[in-house]
């Protein structure tokens, strides 16, 4: 049961943060690579226009390689998100 309730926590924390992401998370997540967290700024806000608030956060997953889903994976269960500022 400790597995399920673990994976639970972590389905709900990525839910949660898939309909309230903070402006800035982006560049709070690659803060060591600017350069990076501005062209992943650019195409998120292209596929905002395309998929909107509901929709932009799997589209923009989707474009991601493999060690950077993990990032952000990793950063939304940390729970770094929530203590993000705006950018």
């Amino acid at each position: 049961m400790r597995k399920e309730a673990s994976a639970m926590k972590a389905v709900k924390e990525w839910n949660e943060f898939a309909y309230n992401f903070p402006c800035g998370f982006i560049h709070d997540c690659w803060d060591d690579n600017p350069n990076l967290a501005d062209h992943f700024q650019r195409k998120f806000d292209g596929l905002y226009q395309s998929y909107g608030s509901n929709g932009v956060i799997l589209a923009f997953c989707a474009e991601l390689s493999q060690s950077n889903y993990e990032r952000l994976i990793e950063y939304v269960l940390s729970g770094k998100w929530r203590k993000c500022e705006y950018r």
